[in-house]
């Protein structure tokens, strides 16, 4: 497998275990009311850390050694899943247009006042 495949699943699925732990209705029940686990930068840091570890034992190597390898990639599963969750919500794409009192949301509606 190329190095930029692994990567592309290593990024898609970090964000979408750090959307589903840090966003999703089924853990609500269980999840602290503490800022953390609604952050998706600091569960992203720590799902990226796992994820690679998984990687690491199934014989992907993204990273030449496995501590650095936790801390890198933890930092880009991090980043990645903070801009992908801040794109996409529960309504779908959030994209937000704001002009000079008129804001265009992702609907297309156009939004007078804003």
């Amino acid at each position: 497998m190329s190095i930029w495949y692994c990567l592309l699943i290593f990024i898609l699925s970090s964000a979408g275990l750090t959307q589903i732990l840090a966003y999703g209705k089924i853990f609500e029940a269980i999840r602290p009311n503490h800022y953390f686990f609604n952050c998706p930068m600091c569960v992203g840091f720590w799902i990226g850390g796992i994820v690679f570890v998984v990687f690491w034992l199934t014989g992907i190597y993204l990273w030449v050694e496995l501590i650095s390898g936790i801390c890198i990639f933890g930092g880009v599963s991090s980043l990645s899943s903070y801009y992908l969750c801040s794109l996409v919500n529960d309504d779908g794409v959030a994209v937000s247009i704001t002009k000079k009192n008129t804001t265009y949301n992702s609907d297309l509606q156009k939004k007078e006042g804003q």
